[in-house]
């Protein structure tokens, strides 16, 4: 190979790893009416605080992509808090925080390829504070106005 050809392939690479550097995005997809609301702020709907709730999950990363235990976002949402949301009655989880084990993709591909006996340690934390309604309505869907309260007795 020539050193002009090598010269191209070096910046090709480095530009190709520049790029993939700025990627990771994560997103977990919640559907509203099937569970509890799960939001990171807080609700206009008079509510009851239960208390906070925190869970982390650990596990590892095989091949730098295969994830065994469920470390990823909507694992985490779906599988994890809100069966802890249900456990303790609540409605909803608000001011929720979270934390994921981030690699960048070249990372990953570097324990794919040279590295792939060792596995990627990786880890998800979520924080919130579950609470429950206490208009009367438990139920929650996005375009819909809370149900009206309740007549005062005079």
């Amino acid at each position: 190979m020539t050193t002009k050809r090598m010269a191209r392939l070096a910046v090709a690479i480095v530009c190709l790893a520049a790029v993939a550097a700025c990627t990771v995005i994560n997103t977990a997809v919640i559907q509203p009416g099937r569970g509890p609301l799960i939001t990171s702020g807080d609700v206009s709907r008079p509510y009851q605080s239960l208390g906070l709730v925190q869970a982390t999950r650990k596990g590892v990363l095989l091949f730098g992509f295969i994830d065994v235990v469920g470390t990823d976002l909507q694992y985490g949402f779906n599988e994890v808090l809100t069966p802890l949301v249900r456990q303790m009655g609540g409605d909803a989880a608000i001011n929720v925080r979270f934390h994921q084990t981030q690699y960048l993709p070249i990372t990953k591909v570097l324990f794919v390829i040279p590295f792939f006996f060792i596995p990627l340690p990786t880890e998800f934390t979520v924080t919130a504070e579950v609470i429950r309604f206490t208009d009367g309505g438990a139920s929650w869907a996005p375009n819909q106005a809370p149900p009206p309260a309740p007549p005062s007795e005079q």
